[in-house]
């Protein structure tokens, strides 16, 4: 389970979206898709799943600004 959890936040990687995303669209047009990076699906995929990855990384930088012993930069000064 990605997000935040018992244990803390637990970013999605960039890996799991993209094979989210495949199989997504695998049920959507069907198995047969062409999902290779070359591919305009390949190319969506990977369009798409970077932008959703630095959005994890972007929840992922505020939760860790809460804490002393993570925070960066200003975020650790206004801790």
């Amino acid at each position: 389970m990605n997000g935040l959890t018992a244990a803390g936040f637990e970013r999605k990687r960039l890996t799991d979206i993209k094979t989210e995303i495949e199989t997504a669209l695998k049920v959507v047009f069907g198995q047969g898709i062409d999902v290779t990076p070359q591919s305009g699906f390949g190319q969506i995929i990977g369009i798409f799943s970077e932008a959703i990855s630095d959005q994890w990384e972007n929840q992922e930088t505020v939760y860790n600004s809460q804490y002393p012993t993570t925070a960066q930069g200003n975020q650790l000064s206004n801790v």
